[in-house]
């Protein structure tokens, strides 16, 4: 081979190695890496973060959104804090292989601690414990037990849509005037039922065979003994609703025992004023 044209070979393939060893120096890869790291100075934590940082947050809108939402639940969980209490205590498993539970311990789940309570006081309203202080008990149960039925009971009741008197706010009005208007139109009760005897025993038989009101899906049957049913009209001529009460011959056998009890025990405590409760009881059951 002629030496010029060996000079030229060997020129090309030094150039070619040359090339070679510079794309294999820039290109990625454990080795240059390696290399590279070994041979640099290393850059100070806060240079590294601060440049990863500024460019994850340049280039990747959803670190800036998880950036976001993680400032809003720090936000709601100080405002939890604030309104709650402290977090639940958790104890963490002993290892990673332990597979039970944490046991949580959560204040607000403890149970109340001892004092007075009632079922129409949902929430500790004062008011309300001071009406209930200047009731009868018997009066207080029935009132509230009025206003639940308001509420709850039958088709035309509010508690489906939009309840009316389901808290102790809402329940505080209506109690009011209970105390100041109805209460004093009511006569004083005696504290216990009167005490056997042959015209009070027959009042209670009586009551014992009082009719029932008929249930929700035959409301407005006109066939139920000893009940009479006033039915009301719309301006169509189609019936509206119902109204029922006793009919005269049973209220006649009622009379004439009540009757009977003013006879022999007279009109005070232990005779009529004690016995008349005992209707009303009745006449106050029924609606339920």
């Amino acid at each position: 081979m002629p030496r010029a044209a060996k000079n030229d070979t060997t020129r090309k393939h030094e150039q070619s190695a040359k090339k070679d060893r510079a794309e294999q120096t820039e290109a990625p890869g454990p080795s240059a890496a390696g290399t590279s790291a070994a041979g640099a100075s290393v850059a100070s934590p806060s240079a590294v973060s601060t440049r990863a940082t500024g460019s994850s947050a340049s280039n990747n809108p959803s670190s800036s959104r998880r950036a976001s939402r993680l400032r809003a639940f720090d936000t709601l969980t100080e405002w939890c804090l604030k309104e709650n209490g402290p977090r639940p205590h958790v104890t963490q498993p002993r290892t990673s292989g332990d597979r039970r539970l944490p046991q949580l311990t959560i204040d607000r789940l403890s149970p109340p601690p001892p004092g007075p309570r009632d079922p129409y006081i949902l929430s500790g309203s004062q008011t309300l414990w001071r009406i209930k202080e200047q009731m009868p008990p018997w009066f207080w149960t029935a009132y509230n037990k009025a206003l639940w039925l308001i509420d709850f009971h039958g088709a035309w009741g509010t508690g489906d849509s939009a309840p009316l008197f389901i808290c102790d706010k809402e329940r505080e009005g209506p109690m009011k005037d209970a105390l100041k208007m109805m209460m004093p139109t009511y006569p004083p009760r005696p504290p216990e039922p009167l005490a056997p005897s042959p015209s009070v025993d027959k009042v209670r038989a009586v009551l014992a065979d009082a009719a029932k009101l008929p249930p929700d899906e035959q409301w407005g049957r006109d066939d139920i003994p000893g009940m009479k049913v006033t039915t009301e009209y719309d301006m169509y001529g189609a019936p509206e609703s119902w109204e029922y009460e006793w009919s005269d011959k049973y209220l006649e056998r009622l009379f004439l025992a009540l009757i009977e009890v003013i006879d022999e025990h007279g009109t005070g405590p232990a005779g009529f004023e004690g016995i008349r409760w005992e209707v009303y009881e009745k006449v106050r059951a029924m609606p339920t």
